[in-house]
């Protein structure tokens, strides 16, 4: 009786370790539990029971493991002396205002500002060759823009186009003077004359 007792009991383990073996290999084949890809697995002959293929395996790519772009200092510092810049431009521009004596106010503060203006005419002015405008103030019925003439040496190295603040309307003061190249050019209007003499911006 003893015998056959320690041999049902031995059965009965032998079953329960086969069992969970077995459910094991069905958890590992359904995905529910992790595969052994590191141990007593050999990339020759046949893959054993729970090694995952090498072309099973995923990597991360390179951009997810990099992520988004830090910016450097320098573009930092860049981008913030852009923004200086383009606060101190737009302080220096008055208000828009509609009134009578606002208008006036602001056409003053555009005639003093000026880069080129009545008391311009006979000088020699310089330029830089990098886009930066220059502002044209004369006057608008002794010397209309329509009578503006620019000529250049060469040509086509500066122009005159409308100001961004045009609120007095077409045709009237202030233009802007242009420049992109070196080299320079005379504008003229009837009795009035200024030379322009433009420079390389890394001069």
């Amino acid at each position: 009786m003893e015998f056959s007792s320690i041999t049902m009991t031995t059965v009965r383990n032998l079953a329960t370790v086969a069992g969970l073996c077995l459910c094991g290999a069905i958890a590992i084949a359904a995905g529910d539990l992790p595969s052994n890809s590191t141990q007593d697995c050999n990339s020759t002959g046949k893959p054993k029971p729970g090694c995952l293929p090498v072309s099973g395996r995923t990597t991360p790519s390179a951009q997810q493991d990099r992520g988004p772009r830090r910016f450097t200092d320098e573009e930092i510092e860049k981008d913030k002396q852009r923004q200086k810049e383009r606060a101190e431009r737009a302080a220096a521009i008055p208000p828009i205002n509609f009134g009578p004596e606002e208008i006036a106010d602001r056409v003053k503060w555009m005639k003093e500002h000026a880069g080129i203006t009545l008391k311009s005419n006979a000088q020699t002015l310089p330029a830089t060759a990098d886009g930066a405008k220059t502002s044209i103030f004369l006057d608008d019925e002794k010397y209309p823009v329509r009578s503006l003439t620019l000529s250049c040496n060469p040509p086509n190295v500066a122009a005159i186009g409308q100001p961004i603040y045009d609120s007095r309307g077409p045709n009237l003061y202030p233009v802007e003077f242009v420049a992109t190249v070196p080299g320079s050019c005379v504008l003229t209007n009837k009795d009035f004359s200024v030379t322009i003499v433009i420079r390389d911006y890394l001069q």
